[in-house]
């Protein structure tokens, strides 16, 4: 119940300090630790700021370089782009960039253009590319695609066809890699399609050309003739096995060589090469028979062909010579034209009996007028009533006729003559010779001779033979008259002179020839005489001279009541 004052006592309190104290040093030591933490906090902070504003001013530096790098690297990328972009269009190359994880791909606009197509015309998938493929290039085509992307090969590559908007083909190169993640799967593959069509082409076309050379090259080599092929300067540059066998040179031998190595050299061979060369440097075929020696010194026949070989712009640059082995056909040929002659002096001298007999025919008439002249004169002389004047002409009379006489045996050994080259003769005086030889032997025999010809005309031709072909005809149509009854005996002669030709008709009215033995006429040694009036010669070497002296033909028909032989010689000029 104290009120606040009153003072009724006191009381003692003791109270220790000493925790307080020990507090209060460890709050002073605290603070004086947190002065000095915070003064080293705040210069650490100082330290810091300055670093920091230090940092920020070399990296805003550091910055502001890199900025101009960045700048300059754009640039430098645009650039870059610029290029590339050009480089695409310039290559005409088409870009494809496949997204592997979309499955989507991008077509460049040359892509697309190399196939005929417009931007918008193709959607960004794989099945556009795909469907577009030839089928027999598609599964190739996908295989090496998969094996890209099993990362198998190193970088994609494949040809292939693909089909253009107007339905043909296009063959493109297509080139590309593959890019993969860190987990190893393809996430992209991008590469380039080149349009290599005209290549493909170029090479299809060259392997079919090579092919073509290698069969050509087989078939040149197997050959059953020589080739030979030589340099402008005529030296040998290739030879085939042919060549080889026939010539006993073997290919290192020959080449390089002038074919003048197997020349058989003669006065003729001289003036053949002139002829040659004059030929095949005018850009001309020339082909001939050379007379040639083999490695052994054997002698051979070829017939050859050479020609000159030109590049695009019309230059010789080779000369190809195609050669065939005629040997044993010019000793064939020796040894029938030694037949022939044979048969020929055969034939001549059967004819000799009826030439003697043609001979006295002509010469009877002459020799009778001789010697009643001679007469004449000497019983005028035994009569002492000689008169100069008509002995004058009996002398005069019996000149002309001993000048008939020599006419008559040149006529006759002429006609044994063999003519060394075509003449140009006229028709008329042909026949004229004719009809001095039988113009007495067919009066003796009643036959009448009709020649019918241009009198102008003229035929270049070896004369003599031509003259023994008619000869032989008019011979026979002589004798087939023997045994005829016939009131008019004729023997008619026509010449037909055409542009291109000259035909002779020798027609009789002898009866003919049965039609079973007509086309065996001019086979040798076959007659429709017997054994002792006919040889079997005369229509054989007729045939024989007109086919391959005269250049002709000689056909046999029976005609009305008798014989129709027709020969045609086909029309030459001096300059052939």
């Amino acid at each position: 119940n104290y009120k606040e004052g009153d003072i009724r006592g006191g009381i003692s309190i003791t109270i220790p300090t000493q925790e307080y104290y020990d507090k209060i040093n460890e709050l002073t030591n605290n603070h004086e630790l947190l002065i000095l933490m915070t003064i080293i906090l705040a210069i650490f902070l100082d330290i810091a700021f300055i670093y920091i504003i230090n940092k920020l001013f070399r990296d805003k530096e550091f910055i502001s370089y890199n900025l101009k790098n960045i700048e300059k690297l754009q640039e430098e990328n645009q650039m870059i782009l610029t290029r590339y972009k050009y480089a695409i269009k310039g290559t005409n190359d088409g870009l494809w960039d496949w997204d592997l994880v979309s499955n989507t791909i991008y077509y460049s606009h040359n892509w697309k253009k190399m196939l005929g197509y417009k931007t918008d015309d193709i959607n960004n998938r794989f099945r556009s590319w795909e469907d577009k493929i030839h089928p027999n290039d598609k599964k190739q085509f996908l295989s090496d695609i998969q094996n890209n992307h099993k990362n198998d090969t190193e970088s994609f590559q494949n040809i292939h066809r693909l089909q253009h908007k107007d339905g043909s083909w296009v063959w493109v190169l297509s080139r590309a890699k593959t890019y993969f993640n860190q987990n190893g799967t393809p996430i992209r593959m991008v590469g380039f399609n080149t349009d290599i069509t005209q290549l493909k082409e170029l090479e299809l076309l060259l392997g079919k050309k090579e092919l073509e050379l290698t069969h050509l090259r087989t078939v040149i080599e197997n050959a059953p003739i020589s080739i030979l092929i030589t340099d402008t300067k005529g030296n040998i540059v290739y030879v085939n096995d042919k060549f080889c066998k026939i010539s006993s040179y073997t290919e290192d031998e020959i080449l390089y060589k002038n074919p003048k190595i197997l020349k058989h050299h003669t006065e003729d061979d001289k003036d053949k090469i002139f002829d040659l060369w004059n030929t095949i440097t005018k850009k001309k075929t020339w082909g001939g028979i050379f007379h040639n020696q083999k490695k052994d010194g054997d002698e051979y026949w070829v017939t050859a062909t050479i020609l000159p070989v030109l590049d695009e712009n019309k230059n010789i640059i080779n000369y190809l010579g195609i050669m065939r082995e005629i040997t044993k056909e010019v000793y064939l040929q020796k040894a029938l034209k030694e037949k022939e002659e044979l048969m020929l002096n055969q034939s001549k001298s059967a004819a000799m009996g009826e030439m003697i007999s043609m001979i006295a025919h002509q010469w009877r008439q002459p020799i009778s007028t001789i010697s009643m002249s001679a007469n004449n004169i000497l019983v005028d002389i035994e009569l002492e009533s000689l008169d100069m004047e008509e002995t004058k002409k009996i002398a005069q009379l019996i000149t002309q006729q001993t000048q008939f006489l020599s006419e008559t045996i040149d006529d006759f050994r002429n006609f044994f003559k063999r003519d060394s080259a075509r003449e140009n003769t006229k028709v008329k005086e042909i026949f004229d010779e004719l009809d001095s030889i039988f113009s007495a032997s067919l009066a003796n025999n009643d036959i009448k001779l009709n020649l019918e010809y241009e009198k102008d005309s003229y035929i270049y031709t070896y004369k003599r033979d031509l003259m023994q072909v008619l000869l032989n005809l008019i011979k026979n149509a002589k004798e087939a008259f023997s045994n005829d009854i016939t009131h008019e005996k004729k023997i008619n002669i026509y010449i037909n002179d055409t542009p291109s030709s000259v035909i002779i008709d020798v027609i009789d009215n002898a009866g003919g020839i049965p039609q079973d033995t007509l086309g065996k006429i001019f086979d040798a040694y076959f007659t429709t005489k017997d054994e002792h009036n006919g040889t079997g010669l005369g229509l054989y070497m007729s045939r024989m001279i007109v086919e391959k002296h005269l250049n002709g033909t000689i056909k046999a028909r029976n005609v009305n009541d008798g014989m129709k032989f027709t020969i045609k010689l086909k029309k030459q000029s001096e300059e052939e």
